[in-house]
């Protein structure tokens, strides 16, 4: 005995997919996507955008949009030692610039965080899902590692093997090498 499917409503309508945006309104459209040809581009342009936002939204945020851009930690640099003949406010004036430089030095490791959050709301289910299946991301993310996140993310953006099967990757790549051309009227860097 077949069971009957249920019917559905008269009025309903199917939904297409949502297309996903990211988390965050701000960066709504940049997002880390692994299932368009076009996802290098991607990778640069919703990096480039997460850096402004971060520059801009988190206090000292300046800081992390340097590390951002190198994918290492900028170090703070320590004033030079006083001389032993330092006088009373010049002591004075030292350690507060000491001070001051830890607590950079700490919101900067909050900030670094911060970011590891801002970036995992702009990666698509299936991008996460390859990224969650890393050997390193329980130690990523236990420690909040932004950087080590942007590199496997940069990773996978940029390996064409994952993209596609390796053969026809390779027969495309040898393609547009043989269709590259220079028109009359353009330039050698076009």
């Amino acid at each position: 005995m077949a069971v009957k499917p249920e019917r559905l409503p008269y009025n309903y309508r199917a939904r297409p997919h949502a297309k996903f945006e990211g988390r965050i309104e701000s960066l709504k459209g940049y997002i880390y996507d692994c299932t368009d040809s076009r996802q290098t581009d991607q990778y640069v342009k919703t990096t480039r955008e997460i850096a402004g936002y971060v520059a801009t939204a988190l206090r000292n945020g300046n800081d992390v949009k340097t590390a951002i851009e190198t994918l290492t930690i900028p170090k703070m640099k320590l004033p030079s030692d006083l001389p032993a003949n330092a006088s009373a406010a010049q002591k004075r004036h030292w350690e507060k610039r000491i001070d001051e430089i830890s607590k950079k030095e700490l919101i900067l490791e909050e900030n670094m965080k911060t970011l590891f959050s801002i970036i995992w709301g702009q990666v698509s289910d299936t991008l996460k899902h390859r990224i969650q299946a890393l050997n390193d991301f329980k130690r990523m993310n236990s420690e909040g590692d932004s950087l080590a996140l942007l590199a496997a993310l940069r990773d996978q953006a940029f390996n064409f093997q994952s993209q596609k099967d390796q053969a026809q990757a390779l027969h495309e790549a040898v393609r547009r090498f043989y269709l590259i051309s220079q028109g009359k009227m353009e330039s050698c860097q076009a």
